[in-house]
């Protein structure tokens, strides 16, 4: 597997989907290997943090948005 190569894995919630079958985010957090840390992106909810099989939320903080690319 891929994911077994990996330090670090960030995808969007749209992605975790597609890999685990999961359409709930902290569902699918759990079908990852262990070990694998792993930072989802939530948008403007922020982002879950998976890391030693606890996740954490992070809330995204307030402010405008100048650019996305």
């Amino acid at each position: 597997k891929l994911l077994d190569a990996c330090d670090y894995f960030l995808p969007n919630r749209e992605e975790l989907a597609g890999l685990t079958g999961e359409a709930d985010t902290e569902a699918g957090l759990t079908q990852l290997p262990e070990g694998l840390q792993t930072v989802v992106k939530l948008g403007d909810a922020g982002a879950g943090l998976l890391e030693a099989g606890h996740i954490t939320h992070v809330p995204a903080p307030k402010g405008a948005v100048a650019d996305t690319v």
